[in-house]
């Protein structure tokens, strides 16, 4: 079962990935499109003069939002030009590691980020509480994470469907009761399925 940490305010660590239900490629394309979600909440917050979804910028002083007024522009904090906003709503932030024993790493940088907005490297020291604008809130993580769950749950389901088609890859097979005729492993296969969907809508 997938399940995330958050070791750092802006790394992500990705834990039970099987590579047995899609191979290494697949679930690299899908960690892409999880950090991607990841990416426009972090884009929301910081919309909403908040780091990772929590703490407000720190306030501007009177007289630069008397500046700021005076020349006409954005008069939320950090948003004077709408320049760092608009680098995180879109560009590429983050890297995504392949995935090693079940685990791929998601990295949000500061670094990419003031690559393209140079000043965005002083607004997060003086203003932004926990000094890095790429933060992520712990909250996320499930929501953006059924995206992943999804795959997850589709996957097994899709390898018991598979397993039902040919009976004859199970390895033990018990008596025939009745009309129908059953494999443990089959019979574990269905269990399985069932649980991952269940603990899918769960949100666990």
């Amino acid at each position: 079962m997938i399940l995330f940490e958050l070791p750092k305010p802006n790394v992500v660590v990705v834990t039970g990935i099987d590579t047995t239900l899609l191979n290494p490629a697949q679930w690299h394309a899908a960690l892409i499109r999880f950090a991607e979600i990841l990416q426009v909440m972090i884009s929301i917050s910081y919309s909403q003069e908040k780091e990772a979804g929590k703490r407000r910028f720190l306030a501007n002083t009177m007289r630069w939002n008397l500046h700021k007024a005076m020349e006409g522009s954005d008069p939320r904090r950090g948003h004077q030009w709408g320049m760092i906003q608009s680098v995180i709503g879109r560009a590429t932030l983050f890297g995504v590691s392949g995935v090693k024993a079940g685990t791929a790493v998601v990295t949000f940088s500061d670094r990419m980020l003031q690559a393209l907005a140079p000043h965005a490297y002083w607004y997060a020291r003086k203003k932004v509480p926990g000094g890095i604008i790429m933060a992520v809130n712990p909250a996320w993580l499930s929501r953006a994470g059924q995206y992943l769950r999804l795959l997850e749950t589709r996957a097994i389901a899709e390898r018991a469907r598979r397993f039902r088609a040919n009976p004859q890859r199970a390895a033990l097979q018990v008596p025939q009761f009745g009309r129908r005729k059953l494999t443990l492993a089959l019979t574990a296969w269905d269990v399985t399925a069932k649980c991952a969907a269940k603990l899918n809508r769960l949100g666990r």
